[in-house]
């Protein structure tokens, strides 16, 4: 006699699938950003620059990009917010890469300014978390959202310190670029599995 096998449900993540691939993102993305905050000032530090030019480079990274989350506030209203969260993260990327090469002061910065587009990117995050959740869980997901940064932080910070220390500062920066450029392919995923059908279909696989 023979018994025929149940196939077992599809198991369905409780904020939905491209819920989980932005956090992954943005923690990668975050975590890869910390590395040149840390880089940066050791680097400065390495080639002889005061500690006013140091906190200079950080003043005017974050004065620059001051008026850019309002901007992509309103962009986000008229355009993808996943396309908006690329091209920030490709800005991150670039900076760092940028860094690895730095040594003249204007490099800091413009390295700096380009790094600032990770924090840009979180109020669009949070916009999409709410595009992306069901109303009566968005108040969980925009929780587990926002504690990806600090979480990335940490993680940022452990694994640049072990890896200047074992490979240098150049390679490291490098490799934060590579990563921010996986968050990047994530957050193109995130937008791919949001196509009408296409999630089923990857639930499937």
């Amino acid at each position: 006699m023979r018994h025929e096998t149940a196939s077992a449900p599809p198991i369905k993540l409780a904020f939905g699938r491209a819920f989980y691939l932005l956090l992954l993102a943005n923690l990668i993305a975050f975590g890869a950003n910390f590395i040149g905050v840390l880089g940066r000032p050791l680097m400065m530090d390495e080639v002889h620059f005061d500690s006013t030019a140091i906190s200079g480079v950080a003043a005017v990274g974050g004065a620059i990009s001051l008026p850019f989350p309002l901007l992509l506030g309103w962009l986000s209203d008229r355009m993808s917010r996943s396309w908006l969260i690329v091209i920030c993260y490709i800005c991150s990327a670039i900076g760092l890469a940028a860094l690895a090469e730095s040594a003249s002061l204007w490099h800091f910065w413009a390295s700096a300014i380009l790094l600032s587009g990770v924090g840009v990117s979180f109020g669009i995050g949070q916009a999409l978390v709410i595009d992306l959740v069901p109303l009566e869980d968005l108040g969980r997901a925009l929780s587990w959202y926002g504690f990806a940064p600090p979480m990335a932080g940490i993680l940022g910070f452990v694994f640049a310190g072990y890896a200047i220390q074992s490979f240098g500062m150049a390679p490291t920066l490098i490799a934060g670029a590579i990563l921010t450029l996986i968050a990047v392919a994530l957050v193109i995923w995130v937008q791919q599995s949001r196509v009408p059908g296409l999630d089923e279909y990857l639930a499937k696989i």
